[in-house]
């Protein structure tokens, strides 16, 4: 407890992702489910002629990173690149807000990726859920599991 007449001093912001990471996580999210959608794809057309295997593996790879999200900030793109989705007060993100807010506005393509050019480096997925993305190593402190 501090002395009535102090101020406790707030940590600094954790430092932005550079653009050319984050560019690296999204080509990494994106090569996956590319080569996940077209590996599945050629067996479904081997084994039927009903695209299941393909809408199967999309919806497992999106509750494999919405878990990884929930958990710890994290894309399988951003664990491989090494940077973290966290709120704009450095605190972990509601795993809602990346299903609801985040991933929906990355389907408007150019127009969400031009925002990231912006003094801010927050494209429009990350205004819209409240989000940045920083370098994992430096939001650590972050995720502290309590036992």
């Amino acid at each position: 407890m501090l002395p009535p007449n102090e101020v406790a001093e707030l940590p600094a912001p954790l430092p932005l992702a550079p653009l050319s990471t984050r560019f690296l996580g999204h080509l990494y999210d994106v090569s996956v489910v590319y080569a996940g959608v077209m590996l599945a794809t050629a067996l479904d057309t081997a084994l039927s002629k009903e695209p299941l295997l393909p809408m199967l593996f999309l919806l497992a790879l999106g509750a494999i990173n919405l878990f990884l999200i929930a958990r710890q900030g994290q894309s399988l793109g951003k664990v491989l690149a090494g940077t973290r989705i966290v709120s704009m007060d450095d605190r972990p993100i509601e795993a809602w807000r990346v299903a609801l807010l985040r991933w929906p506005v990355m389907l408007l393509g150019l127009i969400d990726i031009l925002f990231l050019l912006g003094e801010s480096r927050r494209a429009l997925h990350d205004r819209s859920a409240g989000t940045r993305v920083v370098a994992a190593e430096t939001s650590a402190h972050v995720y502290v599991v309590e036992a």
